[in-house]
């Protein structure tokens, strides 16, 4: 059911969209233990709060939801925060930071 989920997950960010909301990006997974399909979004904290709310309170996005939840096995949630050290007036990306 790998297609068909990630085929839901497009048309669950066009729904986002019909709501005036950001769409984010799905991508494919590699399935078997990893997922079939992402979804990314990158939102302020209070916009993603925002935009939550509003996505749950839309009967079409329930829908979305409801039958997603079908095709699922699991489902993970994450929220990552990028952190950044700035020296000298230059910013270094987190993953240079460590060496």
């Amino acid at each position: 059911m790998s297609n068909e989920v990630y085929e839901w997950r497009l048309h669950a960010c066009d729904v986002l969209v019909q709501l005036g909301l950001h769409p984010g990006h799905v991508f494919r997974g590699a399935g078997g233990t990893e997922p079939d399909a992402v979804w990314q979004i990158e939102l302020a904290p209070e916009t993603a709060a925002r935009e939550a709310r509003i996505a749950q309170e839309s009967p079409a996005f329930q829908e979305v939801m409801k039958h997603m939840g079908t095709l699922i096995r699991r489902f993970e949630h994450s929220t990552l925060r990028e952190e950044r050290l700035i020296v000298d007036d230059k910013t270094i990306p987190a993953s240079e930071q460590h060496r």
